[in-house]
């Protein structure tokens, strides 16, 4: 079963993709990418950058890890957009991963990545793996009186609880707390 879930009112809203098949991922990258134009500042963002990292990212777990796959785009309070694979794989060093070689047959996925990326972290868990990227997109300026900023007005001021960004949750929830990759 294909799950998506995303409020395109809210331009703060996490973007998050789940699939018992990583090669279903691959599917949702137009789903990806108009979620990100739709709110990021064109002028200051790398559309097709963050493209490319969601692309090799989700080719890694298709080829290393197949099997379920989440993937969660979210907003950091610096306006940056976080992208964040996760899976049921065993994880990697990611030094050993990333082939120094040009013409290695694997690694340059990630190296591709982590040239892109701000910055990208991976961690591991008891029944899985994840990689964090932040990501060459900046959140569009929020221009006050429309509807979506009104939507984001109520999600703040109400009972409702915001999702805390990825770096401030715990790795043993699914956070960030990893080995970054500079």
């Amino acid at each position: 079963m294909l799950a998506l879930a995303v409020d395109m009112d809210t331009p703060l809203s996490d973007w998050t993709f789940e699939a018992p098949d990583a090669s279903a991922a691959l599917l949702a990258r137009p789903a990806y990418r108009a979620y990100l134009r739709a709110r990021a500042d064109g002028e200051r963002s790398d559309l097709a950058g963050a493209e490319l990292i969601y692309a090799e990212l989700v080719a890694n777990v298709v080829r290393h890890a197949p099997g379920p796959i989440r993937i969660i785009v979210a907003w950091q309070q610096d306006g940056r957009a976080t992208l964040c694979v996760r899976d049921s794989g065993s994880g990697y060093n990611p030094a050993a991963a990333i082939s120094r070689d040009e013409l290695a047959e694997s690694g340059r996925g990630l190296i591709i990545v982590a040239s892109i990326a701000k910055r990208m972290f991976v961690s591991r868990f008891d029944d899985g793996a994840a990689v964090t990227a932040v990501l060459p997109v900046v959140r569009a300026p929020i221009v006050l009186g429309t509807s979506t900023a009104m939507s984001e007005h109520r999600m703040e001021h109400a009972d409702h609880k915001v999702a805390k960004p990825l770096d401030e949750i715990p790795a043993s929830q699914g956070g960030t707390a990893g080995v970054p990759i500079e």
